[in-house]
């Protein structure tokens, strides 16, 4: 985490030092194609600098997701309670960044987050989990599923 401290203060400052040299041109230039210019590089920079920022929230919110999928495993959490978990880990990813980075798309339905939380699980237990544990898993979880929507059919 210190690495990643340190790496953004050093971007954060080399884009302080070229946003006032680019901020004095604009005021001393005439030019208009030059002030222009100035308004689009200051524009990529701010860009730069959303995305180094969406790249840290996304990081944060896959380590809470790993979390959350190790605890619904060990059967600490339920599917639901889960999911609950992984929309509030989507919260940490800012929606928008002043309009400079697409937004960022979080499930739009419970089939959706109810679908994410069992490819982020079924991911991990290919990973790290044994192919008895992998079985036990999947029941629970489907058995849930059918809890949560009975009226429909649900695949996964």
């Amino acid at each position: 985490m210190l690495k990643h401290s340190v790496r953004f203060a050093l971007i954060a400052g080399v884009f302080t030092a070229l946003y006032v040299v680019v901020s004095h041109l604009m005021v001393s230039s005439v030019d208009g194609e030059s002030v222009n210019l100035a308004r689009s590089f200051l524009t990529e920079i701010r860009r730069s600098e959303a995305l180094e920022m969406r790249g840290i929230e996304i990081a944060q919110s896959m380590r809470a997701k790993r979390a959350i999928v190790e605890e619904l495993i060990a059967e600490r959490l339920t599917l639901r309670e889960a999911e609950e978990k992984f929309l509030e880990s989507d919260s940490l990813v800012e929606a928008d960044h002043n309009g400079l980075v697409p937004r960022y798309r979080s499930p739009e339905s419970d089939q959706e987050l109810c679908r994410q939380v069992v490819v982020w699980t079924t991911s991990l237990l290919d990973e790290k989990g044994t192919p008895k544990e992998t079985k036990r898993v999947r029941r629970r979880l489907m058995r849930q599923i059918e809890e949560q929507f009975p009226h429909q059919k649900v695949l996964y």
